[in-house]
């Protein structure tokens, strides 16, 4: 399983490249698309949102 978070106006990799390597790996793949205008800063401008996604992710995870 892999998680693919991608934000709308990242200009610097697209989120383009992250949803469409997500539809390549199918049900294999767990994409989450952030609508914020933070960029390639989601990370940091959305610390708690992101890393309770990562978290969770992590946890389900066998």
């Amino acid at each position: 399983q892999m998680l693919i978070i991608a934000e709308s106006s990242d200009h610097v990799v697209t989120p383009r490249t992250g949803m469409t390597f997500a539809e390549h790996l199918g049900d294999k793949a767990t994409p989450i698309l952030f609508e914020t205008g933070c960029g390639h800063g989601l990370p940091s401008c959305e610390m708690f949102r992101v890393g309770a996604l990562i978290r969770d992710f992590l946890r389900h995870e066998p």
